[in-house]
């Protein structure tokens, strides 16, 4: 493992929308958590996206399901990375 390893963590897969959007289309749904505040999830959402504010996570982490794909999304990436560590 590297420096940067060590410091913080083993990397995250990344998905692009486009990908997400073929796993959608194509019947393997992961559960989509959105990690972001409540008011932008009103906003604007991904249909049957689940919202878990970051600031949150730890209360709801054994709600997770274990043996299902789990795609974390967040406005700019920073919060779903950092929730897909925990």
């Amino acid at each position: 493992m590297g420096f940067l390893s060590n410091l913080f963590g083993p990397s995250v897969p990344k998905i692009s929308p486009t990908d997400l959007n073929e796993k959608l289309k194509f019947g393997k749904h992961p559960l989509i958590l959105d990690v972001r505040q409540p008011a932008e999830f009103q906003q604007v959402h991904i249909k049957g996206a689940k919202l878990v504010p970051l600031t949150e996570i730890y209360k709801h982490i054994n709600e997770l399901p274990k043996g299902r794909e789990i795609v974390c999304v967040c406005a700019t990436g920073s919060r779903s990375k950092s929730a897909a560590k925990k």
